[in-house]
């Protein structure tokens, strides 16, 4: 006897079909059974038990293995079962949360450290909260949370020095437009170094294309992923200041070659 199908089921319309297959991979999923230990140990919102690296989750507690909190967690997608070299996996880690909307900055945010890292970035729910997902590989999803974090900092401490003399830049418009115009300058900076066909910007294009290509097979084969402009209300005072700020910034593209990656980041002013 062996595996000849499995049988699919639509758990919002029932519908059910056929597909044809020679073997099965049982995946466990992505909630944690974690529910025994509630009151015993800290969880994050999405019932993953916090623990860094040392595994150690409180006195006389020792955690292990995806129930633990995990900045990156790899996702196995197709697995031959005749050929180790089939073997295809993508990563991912979260880069933003929110149990109401992501705000329109973490968004640009997040869109700065896909243009610069190559990772595929999309917007998505889980556990009821608004997640930036983020998809690539282990050692670019590394970077760009790294390099959020990093920016986020950066960029919050050149907005709060400008609006003490600025008051454009203050409220939701000023940060929102500041960001935008960030992102702009350094897109811009991007296209120029495209031209180069050896430069990290030419090889990002490729890199990105193949994250995305392998999200979309591996973790969402059924699912329509559609790209939406967000919108704000424009003010040109600071999306002229992030355009500014976004020129001095010196960020460079950040591409794995041989066994590094390389990568500049901001070292104190902007």
């Amino acid at each position: 006897d062996k595996v000849e199908g499995v049988i699919l089921e639509d758990t919002r319309t029932g519908e059910k079909r056929e597909l044809k297959l020679d073997g099965v991979f049982v995946a466990v999923g992505q909630t944690p059974s974690t529910d025994v230990f509630e009151g015993l140990v800290s969880r994050d919102n999405a019932g993953y038990i916090v623990a860094d690296e040392s595994c150690i989750a409180g006195d006389g507690v020792f955690v292990a293995g995806d129930c633990r909190t995990k900045k990156v967690r790899q996702l196995v997608a197709s697995y031959s079962l005749e050929a180790d070299d089939d073997e295809e996996s993508v990563y991912m880690c979260d880069l933003a949360t929110s149990r109401s909307r992501i705000s329109f900055k973490a968004a640009v945010l997040a869109g700065i450290v896909s243009d610069q890292t190559g990772i595929f970035v999309l917007k998505t729910h889980d556990q009821g909260s608004a997640v930036l997902r983020a998809f690539g590989t282990r050692d670019e999803l590394e970077v760009a949370g790294y390099l959020y974090d990093v920016l986020e900092n950066a960029l919050e401490r050149e907005l709060k020095k400008e609006r003490k003399s600025r008051p454009e830049l203050r409220g939701a418009s000023g940060t929102n437009n500041f960001y935008a115009g960030v992102r702009q300058a350094l897109r811009e900076r991007l296209e120029k170094e495209r031209n180069d066909e050896q430069s990290p910007a030419k090889a990002l294009m490729i890199i990105s294309r193949d994250n995305e290509d392998r999200t979309r097979r591996i973790v969402y084969p059924d699912a329509r992923i559609t790209r939406r402009k967000a919108r704000h209300i424009y003010n040109e005072t600071a999306w002229k200041e992030g355009l500014s700020c976004g020129k001095r910034l010196q960020l460079r593209a950040a591409v794995k070659k041989e066994n590094t990656l390389s990568l500049s980041l901001p070292s104190g002013k902007l």
